[in-house]
């Protein structure tokens, strides 16, 4: 170990240009290969009778979309032709290999009221008795008489045709039955895309693109859009864990400094201390993706534990040496000696630690055990 300091000693610009060269590689390492593991199945190991039934569902309905989009509104009046706008945008869109919109099939049109509540169908049928018979049969018998009749049979005898009749109006039948059904106030539409597995960001794409459809839709403001489904959930829990870490990495990098200011008050100390733990942040990115491949949404929190244990040894080599130099060694003798006797407990306690994180690998948890294992 002293030939070791005796040496950093003699070539401290040698060193350094080492140290800058490694963290410099390790930087661009970690920007060309970094990538956010988009599938959470894989955080949990993929075993059991569930997961062959869930493939025998997925290879019996392959193409059953992995985005949903909900399109609703108070006023259903004109929703459909909103809808209709919404599935024209999203098929100009190359992402889609895919695009269902059920209810907007010739085949719903068709035979609507297999799809009507129960609620409305007793309403068609009281309309259809009490307002369109009597005037079908009075049609049919071609007499005044037979209508009347009808209607003075009906429970709820509706007289808005003969009023319209009696003030030479044509009776509008199918405005008449509108009111009596309640137009669908919520429409979906389902889509098939393919993430990017290269990205960053596998299902960004896929976001945008139904983005860019809703704006160039030009909806009215009465009109809301949400997109639900597999692609969009882990969109924004690989989002949400990149805020997340983005917030807490800051803070904690930012508390860190604050706790060295109060408890060492040495700018010289509380500068060796942070590089030393960004360039430690650096090299172990890109160690874990150089061992692992990629980051989940779990294993990415090591950033936020590094540097607390980082922070952790360098305040106990660091107090060592102000300690030695209070009792009157110089600079050299006090970084020596106090390398000398911190070198042993704290690899032992980087060696424990290390070996404590590595039990997290051994779990059916593999988002864990990766968290584990870029730790240890």
């Amino acid at each position: 170990m002293n030939r070791l300091f005796s040496l950093i000693q003699r070539f401290p610009k040698l060193v350094l240009l080492f140290v800058i060269f490694i963290t410099s590689v390790a930087i661009w390492y970690g920007q060309q290969h970094f990538r956010m593991n988009a599938d959470l199945s894989s955080l949990v190991e993929q075993n059991g009778a569930w997961v062959d039934d869930l493939d025998y569902l997925n290879d019996t309905f392959p193409e059953s979309g992995n985005v949903t989009v909900l399109v609703t509104s108070s006023n259903g009046s004109d929703l459909k032709e909103h809808v209709v706008e919404i599935e024209h945008q999203l098929r100009s869109q190359k992402i889609f290999s895919e695009i269902f919109a059920p209810q907007l099939l010739a085949w719903f049109e068709e035979y609507p009221l297999g799809f009507v509540t129960q609620d409305e169908f007793d309403r068609i049928k009281t309309f259809t008795r009490d307002t369109i018979k009597p005037a079908a049969l009075a049609a049919q018998a071609g007499s005044l008489d037979v209508y009347l009749a009808e209607l003075a049979q009906s429970e709820q005898p509706n007289l808005t045709p003969l009023l319209e009749a009696i003030n030479n109006q044509s009776v509008d039948w199918t405005k008449l039955a509108q009111k009596v059904l309640t137009k669908p106030t919520a429409y979906a539409i389902t889509l098939v895309a393919e993430p990017d597995a290269s990205a960053t960001e596998p299902n960004r794409a896929i976001i945008e693109a139904i983005n860019q459809s809703i704006i160039a839709a030009d909806l009215p403001s009465n009109v809301d859009v949400k997109v639900t489904g597999q692609a969009a959930l882990d969109f924004d829990e690989i989002a949400d864990a990149n805020n997340s870490i983005a917030i807490a990495g800051s803070a904690s990098l930012v508390g860190l400094i604050l706790i060295l200011a109060i408890g060492i008050r040495s700018l010289r100390v509380i500068v060796a201390c942070y590089l030393t733990v960004l360039v430690g942040l650096a090299w172990t990115f890109a160690a874990g993706l150089a061992v692992i491949g990629h980051y989940n949404t779990i294993s990415i929190v090591f950033m936020v534990m590094f540097i607390g244990l980082a922070v952790d040894f360098s305040i106990h080599l660091c107090l060592h040496i102000q300690e030695l130099r209070l009792k009157g060694e110089n600079d050299s003798l006090a970084m020596r000696d106090a390398i000398a006797h911190s070198v042993r407990p704290l690899s032992l306690c980087a060696l424990s630690s290390a070996l404590g994180f590595l039990s997290f690998y051994p779990t059916a948890y593999t988002g864990l055990g990766e968290l584990g294992v870029v730790s240890a």
